[in-house]
């Protein structure tokens, strides 16, 4: 080959490899970019997400029952803690293995890097796989390439090698922890999160920082802030934990907090308000949105699972913020481009007094304990008459929300149900209804009504019944109103029943409020009022609910598959089909019903709630305001006509139960006391634990509250279960009263 022959092919080969040059300079600083900037961009912001402080619930005068407890743990960015994790993708798709595997292999080259040693060899490839090799490892830093004879060999960068064990050996002694420990805590997430299937699961667990030191001390965060420009991945973070300051002081009512479900982060993220999910906090790492959409919050942030912390859910909660800063080379923070601050919950004061609380429960615990059998408890409520204010909600046995994690099995599997909020469940109001009844039964405006004087006698059973007599507690002789109230005869609202019959009494029912739910709290009930049409309209809801089921199991069975659908389906079917044969067997309106009903049996149930809130209307004369439970939302009255007559032969009625009728005698603490009331005592089947009630108000002669007493599961009647309770709940609302610090 002559000279020229040879200057022609050397500038030939030389121009095609600067055009080639070119291309790919022309490639990456024109055609990508906005791309490469973007990806450089990423790399050197980090948008720190900053959780809210959640809302305190106060009592009344503004004491705590459940704050945020700031805390601050020191935890470690798994990504820039160890640079090296970022090369385990890549490596494994270049070299055609699994994740685990080219982890292995850069676990094993850690022991042969050096700080300023040469590459280390990772892996290899045969020639023919050169451009899937160098397909997915572009854009990885840390992976090179050398073509070797007979092949492709993979280096890895020493520098990201050693990062990890440099910055663990510097931590350490920080947080006063071995150091084998911290690396042993760190490889286990890693593993962990490896074998995670799910990816978009590894994605938020990659940026999720992991907790080496939780609640640290000041001495260790002094340390560690001190350090932090040497220790990269290494940071501070806050977080808050719930704390309940008086612990099962009103536990039921405070509430509790949980974790969110795998459901409710679905519908978060389907929404789009996961804050520290997408990495790009919801578009402010780039600039592309200014702020956070309503209803932001972070993946693991805590929602209200009971009572007040989950009715006011959104109040408490809160929005988290959002910094975002720029790092340098190391990964420290140099500038703060947007700072978007936390918006901390908004307090909620509840209306309840911790000083009328806290010994009303511990009374009722004593009765409980006292009269009830192995699965008893109790609830009571106490209503300002001048606002509504539920001054006391109290619920027995409780439950420490403190320790509600480590407990809650024992709790949940406790006969006696601490977790069973009982103040706002339902139950047969027993002769407190009677005074319900005694309007009913003299109202002139229903067909079968009785004046107001009218007696009757009482022998202590009342025939026909099936399958025996209507029974009273005694023999009481000629007996009026005043007098049935007053000595609880059952044969006085059995005879006025079968004149006015249930629609009177589900009017009245109505009229003063009762049968709906009245304070919106999780887990209350509306109670039930019987009609005469009820039965019959249960029965049709029970067939239409069977056919329903019926067509689901056919369309399971249909589609085949998931044997588990086909057995909850099965089972669907099997108790809709046992509920429409138990409501087959009750269908029609029975003579009896209204008889049961009167005295606040049968079908009758009700909330202590709604219980006191008659003992409201009786003492107001009709206009009460309805409870309430946060002392921000508007007063609300209650409105209902009731007669003047009757109302002060209930009156009456009422006061006489505790002068000389079920709670009179001098042991149960009432006497002596300007309080009228009404006991009850509501049987069930024949050997099985009774329940007693006690409702009233106080002051008899000019009413300042209402409240209601019920104790479950137990063989004694209500005005001496009950009434100590109530004296007990007197002297802690008079002890209120006085001014503060004085005895």
């Amino acid at each position: 080959m002559t000279p020229a022959r040879r200057y022609r092919l050397l500038g030939a080969a030389s121009l095609a490899t600067l055009l080639l040059l070119s291309g790919r300079l022309y490639a990456v600083s024109v055609l990508r970019h906005a791309e490469l900037r973007d990806k450089a961009e990423r790399r050197r912001r980090r948008a720190d997400v900053l959780p809210a402080c959640r809302g305190q619930v106060l009592d009344r005068h503004g004491r705590p029952l459940a704050r945020d407890l700031a805390v601050d743990d020191v935890a470690v960015d798994l990504t820039e803690l160890d640079p090296a994790l970022e090369l385990v993708l890549p490596l494994a798709r270049a070299l055609g293995i699994t994740r685990q595997a080219a982890r292995e292999r850069l676990e094993d080259a850690r022991a042969l890097a050096t700080e300023d040693g040469e590459p280390v060899l990772v892996g290899g490839a045969p020639l023919e796989a050169a451009e899937r090799v160098k397909r997915s490892l572009r854009g990885a830093g840390g992976l090179t390439v050398r073509f070797e004879p007979g092949g492709l060999a993979v280096l890895a960068d020493p520098a990201r090698l050693v990062a990890r064990a440099r910055t663990l050996e510097a931590l350490a002694p920080l947080l006063e922890v071995p150091g084998a420990d911290l690396q042993a805590a760190v490889d286990a997430e890693v593993t962990s999160i490896l074998d995670e299937d799910d990816r978009d699961a590894r994605v938020v667990r990659w940026r999720r920082p992991l907790v080496v030191r939780a609640e640290a001390s000041f001495e260790v965060l002094a340390r560690v802030v001190e350090r932090q420009g040497d220790l990269p991945g290494v940071r501070v973070v806050r977080r808050y934990r719930r704390v309940y300051p008086r612990g099962e002081v009103a536990a039921h009512l405070v509430g509790t907090i949980g974790a969110p479900s795998p459901e409710e982060r679905a519908n978060d993220r389907a929404r789009g308000v996961l804050v520290d999910e997408g990495g790009g906090a919801l578009g402010l790492l780039m600039g592309e949105r200014d702020d956070l959409p309503e209803g932001a919050r972070l993946r693991d942030q805590p929602r209200g699972r009971t009572g007040a912390e989950r009715a006011f859910e959104g109040a408490l909660a809160g929005r988290p913020g959002v910094r975002v800063v720029v790092r340098d080379a190391r990964g420290r923070p140099r500038a703060t481009l947007r700072d978007l601050p936390p918006e901390d919950g908004r307090d909620l004061r509840l209306t309840i007094d911790a000083d009328l609380q806290a010994p009303l429960e511990a009374a009722l615990d004593e009765a409980v304990l006292r009269h009830g059998d192995a699965e008893a408890g109790g609830a009571a409520v106490v209503i300002d008459l001048r606002q509504g204010d539920v001054l006391a909600l109290a619920s027995s046995p409780r439950y420490d929300p403190n320790t509600m994690g480590a407990r809650f099995a024992e709790w949940r599997d406790d006969p006696r149900r601490p977790l069973f909020d009982r103040s706002v469940a339902a139950f047969p109001p027993a002769s407190t209804w009677k005074v319900l009844t005694a309007f009913a039964m003299t109202d002139d405006a229903q067909e079968g009504a009785v004046p107001l004087g009218w007696t009757t006698e009482c022998h202590g059973k009342l025939f026909p019944g099936k399958p025996g007599p209507f029974r009273c507690d005694g023999y009481h002789g000629p007996t009026d109103l005043g007098r049935a109230l007053e000595r609880s005869c059952n044969v006085f609202f059995f005879r006025a029943a079968d004149r006015v019959g249930l629609d009177a009494m589900a009017a009245w029912a109505e009229r003063l409020g009762l049968g709906r739910r009245l304070l919106g709290l999780p887990g209350e009930r509306a109670g039930l009022v019987p009609t005469s049409g009820m039965k019959e309209a249960r029965f049709e809801r029970a067939a239409a609910g069977l056919h329903a089921r019926w067509r689901e199991a056919l369309e399971v069975q249909a589609r085949g598959g998931d044997p588990a659908a086909v057995d909850l389906a099965q089972r669907r079917l099997e108790r809709a089909a046992w509920w429409v044969g138990a409501c087959a067997d009750d269908r029609k309106a029975r003579p009896g019903d209204a008889r049961n009903a009167s005295i606040g049996q049968g079908d009758v149930m009700t909330t202590p709630v709604q219980v006191a809130l008659l003992a409201g209307l009786v003492a107001t004369g009709g206009r009460a305001p309805l409870p309430r439970v946060d002392a921000d939302r508007p007063v609300v009255w209650h409105e209902a006509d009731l007669p003047a007559g009757a109302l002060a032969r209930v009156r009456e009625g009422m006061r006489r139960v505790v002068t000389r009728g079920t709670a009179s005698d001098a042991r149960l603490g009432l006497r002596g006391l300007d309080v009228a009331g009404k006991t009850g005592t509501a049987e069930r089947a024949k050997g099985q634990a009774k329940l007693a009630w006690f409702m009233g108000y106080y002051p008899a002669a000019r009413p300042e509250v209402a409240f209601a007493v019920l104790v479950d599961r137990t063989e004694g009647h209500g005005g001496e279960v009950c009434a100590p309770v109530t004296r007990a709940l007197i002297d802690a609302y008079e002890a209120t009263k006085r001014p503060r610090g004085r005895p």
